[in-house]
């Protein structure tokens, strides 16, 4: 591994150590739920873990590994690129048709595009999806849903 990786590994585990420590404010739980600070105190732990087993593990490593082979390849970073692209638009039109309607469509696209799976695949498995999303969070959670009004 490169130092500039070690590095980055080292800033992961200081930042995940700093979330622990500010997370140490809020409360885990309360008197009928868990509290503010038990999801990101839990996720801090396990990237500090993951941390340190990254680090332990670039020093372990073999000095050939990697020599030779690209990190990405072409077509691996413009699926990548694309599906940040498409992922950003969805996020964008959320304000101005709703929630729904650019999961759908960002579901399809994914599906079709990114994963390559046929149309057909990827518009049933999407459909279903938004209607499993509208039940859980709409109607069961009552969760208010941006830019939907019925």
């Amino acid at each position: 591994m490169k130092i500039a990786e070690r590095i980055f590994i080292l800033f992961m585990g200081v930042f995940a150590a700093v979330i622990i420590k500010e997370c140490s404010k809020l409360p885990i739980g309360s008197e009928y739920t868990i509290g503010p600070g038990f999801l990101p105190r839990f996720i801090a732990y396990a990237m500090l873990l993951i941390s340190i087993m990254l680090l332990v593990k670039s020093f372990n490593k073999n000095k050939t590994d990697g020599k030779g082979k690209p990190f990405i390849v072409k077509a691996g970073f413009m699926r990548l690129i694309s599906f940040f692209i498409l992922l950003l638009l969805a996020v964008v039109s959320v304000d101005f048709v709703g929630m729904f309607i650019p999961l759908g469509i960002f579901m399809i696209l994914i599906f079709k595009f990114v994963e390559r799976y046929s149309w057909l695949s990827s518009v049933k498995v999407s459909v279903v999806s938004v209607i499993v999303f509208y039940f859980i969070f709409k109607v069961w959670l009552g969760v208010p849903i941006p830019g939907f009004s019925f």
